[in-house]
């Protein structure tokens, strides 16, 4: 069982380094109509101010010293995230835990080994995207910096939950957030959530689901890929790529934690 984290480790070799990355080179899955396979920048668009504390588990992941993805704490030395962290050597990242605010506060922590899944494809609508990184320097958790257990159950259409993230929070305005925002999601129709999808020729896998402000008005962009989907205080989902941002008719697709919750224990059991 423990061969699998090492038979990962591989597959983020193979990936050339350099995202198509936008505006401020901060990336969360999105495309246009004209060009549905370019990743661009993301932040919880029109989403609150996260209090102080608020939620302990999520960090921001810094490639070569600018935040361009989320990400979750599952232990001391494990963080949850989006398999695109694939596209970065170790030795480029680093993750801040226990601050809201980029500018301030936090512990600073180096990445010993990025493990994204090992059927992650991009060009399969981001199938299987998930990956762990191990740290070198372990977090002390407490009050600000803090785990987070993995939602087992499954989700249903119309359930509730938290999107955060340090994304771009106005349309208009582009660049992350200095504070972490937050973003109420309801779980989409899976079945329309499809049909909108399927003018790209893209599918929503059975490991991903869809969610969306209802209004229209809040929800995931550049810079949020990695973050969670928080669903009665447990990692639900993890932001993965979207049309745009906050564009209705598009919900966000999210990559389905309850699915890989054997592949991640498996790798933080055998490496803990």
């Amino acid at each position: 069982m423990c061969t699998v984290a090492f038979t990962v480790a591989v597959f983020a070799l193979i990936f050339p380094l350099g995202i198509a990355l936008a505006d401020a080179n901060i990336p969360l899955h999105s495309f246009s109509k004209a060009d549905h396979n370019r990743k661009s920048a993301a932040k919880i668009i029109n989403g609150d101010v996260a209090g102080l504390g608020e939620f302990p588990s999520q960090v921001s992941i810094q490639l070569l010293g600018v935040h361009s993805f989320g990400g979750s704490i599952l232990s001391y030395r494990w963080i949850l995230t989006t398999a695109g962290v694939a596209y970065g050597q170790p030795e480029d990242y680093t993750v801040i835990a226990g601050t809201n605010i980029l500018s301030h506060g936090g512990t600073f922590h180096r990445v010993e080994k990025v493990l994204p899944h090992l059927l992650y494809n991009e060009s399969d609508g981001y199938a299987n995207d998930i990956a762990l990184m191990r740290l070198i320097d372990p977090i002390t958790l407490g009050n600000f910096a803090n785990t987070i257990p993995l939602y087992e159950g499954q989700l249903t259409e119309d359930m509730e939950g938290i999107a955060v993230g340090w994304g771009w929070f106005m349309k208009e305005h582009a660049g992350i957030s200095n504070h972490l925002r937050k973003a109420k999601l309801r779980i989409s129709n899976r079945a329309k959530c499809n049909f909108a999808y399927s003018e790209f020729g893209l599918t929503i896998k059975s490991s991903q689901f869809c969610a969306e402000d209802p209004m229209g008005l809040a929800g995931p962009c550049s810079g949020d890929a990695g973050g969670a989907l928080i669903v009665d205080g447990k990692i639900a989902g993890i932001i993965s790529w979207s049309l745009g941002c906050v564009l209705q008719g598009y919900p966000n697709v999210l990559t389905d934690v309850s699915h890989y919750v054997e592949w991640i224990r498996t790798i933080i059991e055998c490496q803990p």
